[in-house]
Order: structure tokens, then sequence, then C-alpha cells
């Protein structure tokens, strides 16, 4: 029993630490009314299986895939090596693409995803870039302040549809009253 209790313990500290939620900025109050913005990411999502009809259709890897080469390539991201953090980039990057939701850097997402790392200073050409280009892909575009909760779900915005998040990820530690 005492090795079962150590076991789930550290199944679900090692579940929080991989998962798209607060990534440890040390003194961060999520109960502050305005916690300091760091960087954003920018979310596309897609399904894996649909076919892209390129005109408001089924949202598919085809299509996602050419939208993020040309997201590569417009912002000369195509030496830049892919993003190993959530956070403490300096620079744009991009991250892998997040095949099995829920894991690793997909915590929150209940469908594949790709992302971008947006420093503070490439918010102003890097958003209305991809709102404008997104086609019929729905992206999510949040702060990283600390307080994963907030900044996926009161903070965010998004261009398109707006896609259910498993919000349990977050837990109750980084979210305001």
């Amino acid at each position: 029993p005492r090795e079962t209790m150590r076991f789930i313990i550290i199944l679900a500290l090692c579940s929080a630490v991989i998962g798209h939620s607060d990534f440890d900025v040390a003194g961060v109050d999520c109960a502050e009314a305005q916690p300091s913005f760091l960087s954003y990411h920018i979310h596309i999502m897609f399904w894996p299986t649909a076919r892209s009809s390129g005109n408001g259709g089924a949202q598919g890897w085809d299509g996602a895939e050419r939208l993020r080469l040309k997201f590569i390539e417009r912002f000369e991201l195509g030496a830049v090596p892919n993003c190993t953090s959530l956070s403490g980039h300096g620079h744009l990057c991009p991250f892998p693409v997040d095949w099995k939701p829920g894991f690793g850097f997909a915590g929150p997402f209940i469908a594949p995803e790709y992302a971008f790392f947006v420093p503070l200073n490439r918010f102003a050409d890097t958003v209305p870039w991809i709102m404008q280009n997104r086609g019929e892909y729905d992206v999510l575009v949040h702060p990283n302040s600390g307080c994963g909760f907030n900044d996926h779900v009161h903070w965010s915005t998004w261009g398109g549809n707006k896609w259910p998040l498993n919000t349990f990820v977050f837990g109750p530690h980084n979210s305001t009253k």
C-alpha cells in the first residue's frame, strides 16, 4: 500500500510536469489580477485523418502542413531548431507537431496540433499574419504568464472556431478565483 501510494504520487507529479500547464515561473501569483505576459504560443488545430478542402472543409493535416511550412518560410524559421520547452526561448521557434493529444506539450488539446513560440517582440508580425492566412484552420493564440489555465481559457483569443480544451491538466493551483 505504501509503495502503491508513492507510485501514484510520483505519477501525478510527472503528469503535472509534462502537461501544457503552468511552466513554473517563479513568484507568479495566479490569483493576481494581471501577471505579466512573458511570451505567446500560436496553436493550429487539425484533424489527422481528414482531407482539407481548401474552402472551409475538413481541416486536415495536408493543409495544416502547408500552413505550417508557409509560416516557417515567411518568418525564416527553416534553419531554426524546434522549441525544446514551453518557455525561455528568446526567439521565434516552431514546436514539433503534437500527434498525440494530451501528452507532452499537447496537454490540454483534444486533437493533434502544432504550435510556435512567439516572444513579445514578434507578436505584432506573427499573430496578424497567422490570423489572415489561417484559411479553414482554427487557431489559438495565448499568452504565457505562468498561469496555464488563465492563459488558455481567459486570456486567449481564437481565430475561427473555439475548440474544447482539457483544462484538468492545469489543476486548481493556477486559476483565478
